[in-house]
């Protein structure tokens, strides 16, 4: 069966539970959580340069790569902090170029999605950035043709070594790629193992995925809701496969799970199943106005 018969069912099934898994993610404790947890739902900090910490570390984009598939670029990226200070929401902006090194603008006005927010990067650690861009057709018609790009860390806020309390970073697991529906090869669903070693339920703000090549070379990427509800259907209706099932607890909860993220756009074919890498997303707190995976509904 073509892909593409089966690839509109699935957005509209994540369009009909992503809202009740949202509510799961960010409302309530589980019974694991500790009432005199030291993890701050808030702190008080000013945006600034994230490459000029205040011990002179900073942040940097230490690895990055994308490929094109007809109009859609799968991008991916790796951020290290250098210093001794948490850097806390940083904003991280995507950047295509053609072989000119002029700018693609995005196909869809008012698109924000290739505006990212990365909620906590601790001290020495590393994560990743994934994510997909559709470049506008050329004037004229013609398709545009994406031969760089920039991952632009703007702004993020330095906090105090103690600021958030312990919080320790939440980490994928044991990942593995396995494909949801026998009839789109393209589309893989990377389930892994989620740990959290903090005293209390994290807010969930999706799961970046990064894709390397046999040589470990960065390929792309993508963000999505991690533990979404997704069925597959063909032509006739008739489920084909998917997540039909929540997940035994709620993404950064404490404690482990099982967990997965399916990414919406065709995953690039020099990508190694075996090395997909996926990063959650885990704030202190929902921001009221905030960035991160696009909602489907919307």
């Amino acid at each position: 069966m073509p892909v593409a018969a089966v690839r509109p069912l699935l957005i509209a099934a994540v369009a009909v539970t992503l809202g009740a898994a949202t509510a799961v993610v960010v409302d309530g404790r589980t019974p694991s959580e500790s009432s005199d947890c030291a993890v701050p739902a808030y702190v008080e900090g000013t945006p600034a340069s994230p490459e000029a910490a205040p011990d002179g570390g900073g942040l940097e984009v230490v690895e990055q790569g994308f490929t094109q598939t007809g109009d859609a670029v799968s991008i991916g990226a790796v951020v290290h902090n250098t210093s001794a200070h948490p850097a806390y929401r940083t904003r991280v902006q995507i950047r295509l170029y053609d072989a000119k090194r002029m700018w693609l603008p995005e196909e869809r006005p008012g698109e924000v999605r290739r505006v990212m927010e990365i909620p906590v990067v601790m001290p020495g650690q590393r994560v990743g950035i994934g994510n997909d861009a559709h470049p506008a057709p050329l004037y004229g018609g013609g398709k545009a043709v994406v031969r760089s790009f920039d991952v632009e860390l703007t702004t993020t806020t330095w906090l105090e070594p103690d600021a958030l309390g312990g919080l320790v970073p939440v980490s994928a697991r044991e990942v593995r790629a396995e494909h949801p529906s026998p009839a789109s090869d393209d589309v893989v669903s990377a389930h892994y193992r989620e740990r959290s070693a903090n005293c209390r339920t994290l807010a969930a703000r999706g799961a970046a995925v990064v894709y390397r090549d046999a040589g470990g070379r960065i390929v792309g990427g993508a963000i999505e809701p991690p533990g979404a509800l997704i069925v597959f259907r063909d032509e006739r209706n008739e489920v084909v496969g998917g997540e039909p099932t929540p997940p035994e607890s709620a993404p950064c909860a404490p404690g482990e799970r099982d967990m997965w993220v399916i990414p919406l756009n065709p995953v690039p074919d020099s990508a190694d199943l075996s090395r997909i890498e996926v990063h959650p997303y885990c704030d202190l707190s929902r921001p009221v106005s905030g960035t991160g995976p696009r909602d489907p509904r919307n």
